[in-house]
């Protein structure tokens, strides 16, 4: 599996610093006999270059580093986020009063392989979320884990919710991608194109409220 970390991160207020790590591997898919995506944690982004139509998620660590920041949201704020799971267990026992600290970040997954990346699941069968008006693709599209740099234990979690996967930009393709969007037609990521995550949405965080000063290593 291979790890991508970016240079050390100094983040005031959650921890002395961090580092960011990318695991390609958790980004890699195959198809299985039925045409559907499964995740390919046996097979490296190398292993399966040669292979013909396969999509190769990459997330970009630089992005992560550079647009981090902490923030500071009132619950009364994050309800929406609340119900879609995007804070830890100590928020759901806490007042609308009481304030949480988020580590923000954007995030930017280039489409690296030959073939295009879309959701496992038709349309049809999307779920419907009302209090942020949007239908979800995928159960999550990424995970965040905040681990102890020393230990290696998870000090926080998060995820990002699939809830528009469109190509956002394209670098040099041979063909011309195909036009997803997540308001009409179907969502995906084109071969040679990404998707950009703003650091500003909901859910495109760490809830780190309950995190204590130390080393720590964000896992993607």
């Amino acid at each position: 599996m291979q790890i991508q970390c970016a240079q050390v991160f100094r983040v005031c207020g959650i921890a002395s610093f961090v580092v960011f790590c990318v695991l390609y591997g958790s980004y890699q898919y195959y198809y299985n006999y039925y045409g559907y995506y499964g995740y390919g944690d046996s097979q490296s982004s190398n292993d399966i270059d040669s292979e013909p139509g396969l999509p190769d998620l990459v997330p970009d660590a630089y992005v992560i580093q550079v647009s981090a920041y902490l923030d500071t949201q009132p619950m009364s704020k994050l309800q929406c986020a609340l119900s879609e799971n995007c804070l830890a267990r100590s928020a759901w026992n806490a007042d609308l009063n009481d304030k949480r600290k988020l580590l923000r970040f954007a995030l930017k997954t280039e489409n690296r392989g030959k073939g295009e990346f879309n959701p496992e699941l038709p349309r049809q069968y999307w779920v419907w979320h009302s209090c942020h008006q949007h239908y979800h693709s995928m159960d999550a599209f990424s995970y965040y884990d905040l681990l102890d740099k020393g230990t290696g234990g998870q000090a926080a979690e998060g995820h990002k919710p699939s809830w528009c996967l469109e190509n956002t930009g394209c670098g040099y393709t041979s063909r011309r991608p195909v036009q997803y969007n997540c308001h009409w037609g179907t969502q995906g990521i084109s071969s040679g194109c990404w998707d950009t995550y703003t650091s500003d949405l909901d859910c495109q965080w760490i809830d780190v409220t309950d995190v204590k000063p130390g080393f720590y290593v964000m896992e993607l």
